[in-house]
């Protein structure tokens, strides 16, 4: 029997940030970008290259370095919360607080007005992305641009020795193996560890796995703990929410029953369960799951 936590109805807004396809390849966003004219940058944190995944770091027509919100702020171990209702960023690392507006040049550092001469923005790939400088700069570290290299520099003291001196994490190891070996049957994923970050990348790995479909999309804009997988009835993509059911039920039954719940009622309805000690809301086109 499925344990319905909170019913909510799904407003239009929402309907709209869960219609959102699956974006293209890195590859394929350099060469649009390139047409387009927007010039691409690489960024690295204390010499490491970073990994922008589907969102690269570009020069806007202010000719500032803007990048994707979550990308700076976990490089340099804080963390952000977007508040939707007020198109709004909160960041926070250690003792610093800052807010940003989409669209606004002024922004909050610990209660203190400040202005910066570009705006962060929420691009067509739905990533939200903001000024790299300012930033990382209000964050406490420093940063260099390198035009020979057509890159910007990342320093950061507090990040320094893990950078450095990183090795494989549990997470890795489980992550590239589900990467490395072929997208399993939904009762055959791996259960739910206990560990919220490892399970976010768990199942973010099989639904970015590359045997997998491109129609469905592991969204992090929510905030920082709760996340979406979407557009999980395109195509294959019933096959995403068995997994991700699937890891917390270990019940073929019961992940059926939420399967046709999503199906029958959840076009109309939004609504939130406790799965296995996760809230977990389900609608017809998404799974949203708060880590």
């Amino acid at each position: 029997m499925i344990n319905k936590f909170i019913p909510v109805l799904l407003i239009p807004a929402l309907i709209l940030s869960l219609s959102i396809t699956a974006v293209s390849a890195i590859d394929d966003w350099e060469q649009e970008a390139e047409e387009a004219g927007v010039e691409v940058v690489d960024v690295y944190v204390n010499d490491s290259l970073i990994d922008l995944q589907d969102q690269p770091a570009f020069i806007d027509e202010n000719n500032r370095t803007l990048v994707p919100l979550r990308f700076v702020t976990e490089a340099l171990d804080g963390y952000a919360d977007w508040v939707g209702s007020e198109d709004r960023v909160d960041v926070q690392r250690e003792d610093i607080e800052m807010e940003l507006h989409i669209g606004q040049n002024t922004y909050q550092r610990n209660g203190r007005t400040e202005t910066m001469d570009t705006a962060p923005a929420i691009t067509g790939a739905n990533r939200t992305v903001v000024p790299l400088r300012f930033v990382s700069e209000g964050l406490g570290a420093e940063v260099d641009w390198e035009s020979d290299e057509n890159a910007v520099y990342i320093w950061d003291e507090r990040t320094e020795d893990d950078t450095d001196e990183e090795e494989p994490s549990e997470s890795d190891d489980i992550v590239e193996e589900i990467k490395n070996n072929p997208l399993p049957d939904p009762e055959d994923v791996e259960p739910l560890t206990g560990d919220s970050e490892l399970d976010r990348e768990i199942d973010k790995a099989y639904v970015e796995h590359e045997d997998n479909h491109e129609d469905t999309l592991f969204d992090d804009a929510y905030s920082e703990n709760f996340h979406g997988i979407v557009n999980v009835f395109e195509d294959d993509g019933i096959e995403d929410a068995k997994r991700i059911l699937y890891r917390r039920t270990q019940d073929e039954e019961e992940v059926e029953e939420y399967i046709e719940f999503m199906q029958e009622e959840a076009s109309i309805v939004h609504e939130y369960f406790d799965i296995n000690g996760q809230e977990v809301g389900l609608s017809g086109s998404s799974i949203e799951v708060r880590y």
